[in-house]
């Protein structure tokens, strides 16, 4: 007897999918993408470390502190005298404008310090001209913007001036120097 042929039943097995290689998965990619960002950050670090200069380190700070109460000594000189003055840093014209409010009668130039707190490269040093009785005036070369430290003093260096200042681009800065009068601590 044969059996018809609608009565066969075939019995297919079941495809099993083939795996695909591991780089067409996605999981080791993302596992391994968190090292590999550390080491190119690690790279961009030391290559900006290698090529930069870093101007705070001193070789000798010691030394550096020892200095500190010798400039206290010029500060105390410039307050006992009560020096006093405005300044105004024109950044369009590339000039300083300097009025001591009391000056000494002797000076006909004076010294205008101008340093950043962390990038030593960019230190600049003015020399005020006497243009008035009380008027000392400078040709500057254009800032950064940012803080600038400011220390003013003359030619001997026996007084000195100091306060901070703020740059904003091309727009002018004012600034003071000096302080009142003596304080019980200062004597």
């Amino acid at each position: 007897m044969t059996v018809p042929l609608l009565e066969r039943t075939t019995v297919s097995t079941p495809k099993v999918p083939t795996p695909k290689p591991w780089y067409r998965e996605p999981w080791p990619w993302l596992l391994m993408s968190g090292p590999a960002i550390v080491v190119i950050a690690g790279i961009g670090t030391a290559i900006i470390a290698v090529r930069t200069h870093d101007g705070l380190v001193v070789d000798d700070y010691y030394k550096q502190g020892l200095t500190v109460n010798k400039d206290l000594s010029r500060d105390f000189v410039a307050k006992k005298a009560g020096y006093r003055a405005e300044g105004l840093i024109d950044a369009q014209q590339r000039r300083v404008v300097v009025e001591m409010l009391r000056a000494p009668t002797d000076a006909k130039v004076l010294t205008l310090s101008l340093s950043r707190a962390t990038v030593s490269g960019y230190d600049r040093q003015v020399l005020l001209q006497r243009a008035s009785q009380n008027t000392f005036v400078g040709a500057l070369t254009p800032l950064e913007s940012g803080k600038w430290y400011v220390t003013l003093d003359d030619a001997l260096h026996t007084w000195r001036l100091a306060t901070s200042v703020v740059i904003h681009g091309a727009s002018p800065a004012k600034f003071v120097l000096g302080s009142d009068a003596l304080t019980s601590v200062d004597e």
